[in-house]
């Protein structure tokens, strides 16, 4: 198989697989010159190739994203049908350390909305409605993207089955000014 090939290629036998190498050290290491101790007959490597530092990789494939129940100490989170399309969101704003939550439950309190959405990573603050949603301003922008993971998730407070301690999470990117006037600012300090 192609594992037990690229291990044999290290030197070392593959493991689950008993006995010697299967493939001879000649065929492993091609054109290695023991008296320069380096691989002669090698294309060299172009660094622009991607995926070797220089360049990014192309971005992966689509691939189906399997989310599992999220528990935490006040609420659980379940994950939507998988055969459903995920939950859509708008365009990026630049800078952006905001999201919108929609459809939280109407006893959701922003302790629990803290507690759900401090996974993600720290967060500045939570400017919550009384119409079942709420921003939330993240310390960094990266955190946003696991935020919006979140998307999609039905959301359920304790064991009750009331409407009202459950709700639809529909995360997005919110169009905040603070994050609008900080990256302005650094991209400012970067023209100087």
């Amino acid at each position: 198989t192609a594992w037990a090939t690229a291990m044999n290629n290290l030197g070392m036998v593959p493991v689950g697989l008993p006995g010697q190498q299967l493939v001879s050290d000649s065929i492993c290491v091609p054109g290695f010159d023991p008296g320069l101790n380096m691989m002669t007959g090698i294309t060299p490597i172009n660094p622009m190739i991607p995926g070797l530092g220089l360049v990014p990789p192309p971005p992966p494939t689509e691939v189906a994203v399997v989310k599992e129940i999220i528990h935490c100490k006040s609420c659980t989170l379940f994950p939507q049908n998988p055969n459903l399309p995920p939950p859509s969101t708008r365009e990026r704003p630049p800078g952006c350390k905001t999201v919108f939550v929609g459809g939280l439950p109407e006893n959701a309190t922003e302790e629990i909305i803290q507690e759900v959405f401090e996974q993600c990573g720290d967060i500045t603050a939570i400017r919550k409605s009384k119409k079942n949603f709420c921003h939330i301003r993240f310390a960094e922008e990266f955190m946003v993207d696991k935020a919006i993971y979140l998307s999609g998730y039905r959301m359920r407070l304790g064991s009750s089955t009331d409407k009202k301690d459950s709700g639809r999470l529909h995360v997005d990117f919110a169009q905040a000014r603070d994050d609008f006037y900080e990256w302005e600012c650094k991209q400012r300090m970067r023209a100087r």
